[in-house]
């Protein structure tokens, strides 16, 4: 997290997923985000997802 000035700050971050259903998938990526903070309330300005890999176990774990 770092600050962009004017009440705002830039988060860079990882994240990873397990999801659970008819077929189990995982997968992993980033995230970008800018908020806007003000006395006791944050908002988001902007979000960027960007999913590295997703895939289901019998594509991911082979034997």
């Amino acid at each position: 997290m770092r600050s962009t000035g004017h009440g705002r700050v830039a988060l860079d971050c990882y994240f990873s997923y397990i999801a659970r259903g008819t077929d189990s998938a995982l997968g992993w990526g980033t995230y970008a985000a800018v908020c806007r903070v003000e006395p006791g309330v944050a908002a988001f300005d902007s979000l960027r997802i960007a999913v590295h890999h997703g895939t289901d176990l019998g594509r991911g774990w082979r034997r």
